[in-house]
């Protein structure tokens, strides 16, 4: 049986350049003890349906309660995309 919880994420650019960003999330899950960002580009994608991702990084130890300054946050200008996708996990 699979369950999904979908949530409300939102990110803001903190600097007019981009390379730093807030990222709010509504903390929905009792007993959360942690988040992480898991993170890639527009050219990560499957390349058919059902493929597998191919994450460029991650962040670990968000903390328990958004928001979070994703300080250094990577640029997907240098990705043919131009797309920087992101999950919030908790954990």
């Amino acid at each position: 049986m699979v369950i999904a919880v979908f949530q409300c994420l939102d990110v803001a650019k903190l600097d007019p350049t981009g390379a730093n960003l807030q990222v709010d999330w509504a903390a929905g899950c009792t007993g959360d003890l942690d988040h992480q960002i898991v993170y890639g580009f527009g050219s990560q994608f499957p390349a058919a349906p059902g493929g597998t991702y191919a994450p460029a990084g991650s962040v670990c130890a968000i903390g328990a309660a958004p928001p979070y300054a994703w300080i250094g946050s990577p640029n997907a200008g240098g990705d043919p995309s131009g797309l920087l996708w992101l999950l919030v996990l908790a954990t």
